[in-house]
């Protein structure tokens, strides 16, 4: 089990305290996260039954996911760590996240068409980042995909383990 550190996906503003923080859900066999700041969105399956005893469901500030990475990275997992991090965090409130699922939903999926869009450079190269690789450091980009409406073209890079939205810069 090791924990991807998705922070720079999270809203840096703390108007809405919900974009300002990574968002754990529990699920069957392990634990879903997921970040956003409106314009890009990572969610992350980490397919571990070990981590629901350890993380509540909840918001996570920047700071404790950033610890959490850290006490998953390497060969020896700081279970103590965790445990203490994931205890510590408020479970589900009031407040709920968002509904990104229906941003896509309905929409079609097509290769990625790089001609007819411009995206921040910065968030495509973070959103390279997260893509899977080879064991030779390569990604497919056949795997980057359009999702269109009439009025949007988000790019998506989805598989078993994560999706990763962006959506494209205004003209």
């Amino acid at each position: 089990m090791e924990l991807k550190d998705i922070t720079n996906y999270a809203s840096k503003s703390t108007i809405k305290p919900e974009l300002n923080a990574i968002f754990v859900k529990h699920i069957e066999g392990g634990i879903v996260y997921v970040a956003t700041d409106s314009f890009r969105l990572v969610e992350v399956t980490c397919l571990d039954e070990s981590i629901q005893g350890l993380m509540r469901e909840g918001f996570y500030t920047l700071p404790q996911w950033k610890l959490l990475v850290k006490a998953t990275k390497g060969k020896k997992i700081d279970y103590a760590m965790i445990k203490m991090i994931g205890s510590s965090v408020d479970p589900l409130a009031e407040s709920t996240y968002p509904e990104y699922q229906t941003l896509y939903k309905g929409m079609e999926l097509v290769t990625a068409n790089f001609t007819d869009q411009k995206y921040n450079a910065q968030y495509f190269s973070e959103f390279l980042t997260l893509i899977p690789t080879d064991k030779f450091n390569n990604f497919n980009f056949a795997d980057l995909k359009q999702i269109k409406d009439k009025n949007n073209s988000v790019l998506i890079y989805k598989d078993e383990t994560i999706t990763i939205l962006l959506m494209p810069c205004n003209n």
